[in-house]
């Protein structure tokens, strides 16, 4: 298969959390390092809030966050092994408790992965191509084709990806996060090696 892209910006957060208390307060914490205003992030399950982490560290590399706002020409894809489950859980909880007639707007709405997608296209005024994967790990080779993919049948020049996992709140919290360039003529080519990096959780 034909090269189609260069990695830049690889960036990588690990965290160990006890329960959901504990991984939301280490995620205003780590919040409130990067001096940023962005009061919407209060509001986002901790999967979202992870993502705006990983994205912020990984296009914020030498104060650059801004060249990439309200581009048309970079997608997402972002992908994990539990879907939306973080969020999930306390919605079932919710339900059973109400008998199923009451849903909680704030927590529903973060039922479906693909508000990681929104969020970080709100936020970087994104409107391009955009999509969350479930995946396996053994599923790299899938992920890497898929890449290929994208760049052959869409308009994007740059795809924003990443593997952000939350589970159900506890143990090892992770993302990772890069972005892909098919005009650049420098870095690490795009590989199928990389792409296991990318899915290939930590605890395994």
């Amino acid at each position: 298969m034909n090269k189609c892209c260069y990695i830049h910006h690889w960036t990588e957060i690990s965290l160990s959390s006890k329960d959901n208390k504990d991984l939301e307060d280490q995620l205003i914490i780590a919040y409130k390092k990067t001096s940023i205003n962005y009061p919407k992030y209060y509001k986002m399950n901790s999967l979202c809030k992870l993502a705006w982490l990983a994205l912020n560290r990984c296009l914020g590399i030498n104060d650059d966050l801004d060249h990439y706002k309200g581009s048309d020409d970079i997608g997402t894809l972002f992908c994990n092994n539990s879907s939306s489950l973080v969020s999930d859980l306390p919605h079932a909880q919710v339900l059973n408790q109400k008998g199923g007639d009451v849903a909680s707007p704030s927590v529903f709405v973060y039922t479906l992965p693909n508000i990681v997608n929104g969020e970080m296209a709100i936020y970087m005024k994104w409107h391009g191509y955009n999509e969350f994967l479930i995946i396996h790990e053994q599923s790299s080779t899938q992920f890497y084709n898929h890449v290929h993919l994208l760049f052959e049948t869409t308009s994007i020049d740059q795809l924003l990806i990443g593997y952000v996992e939350v589970g159900n709140g506890t143990g090892l919290i992770e993302a990772r996060m890069c972005l892909l360039d098919r005009n650049s003529v420098d870095g690490t080519m795009w590989s199928e090696e990389v792409a296991k990096r990318l899915i290939l959780s930590s605890n395994k």
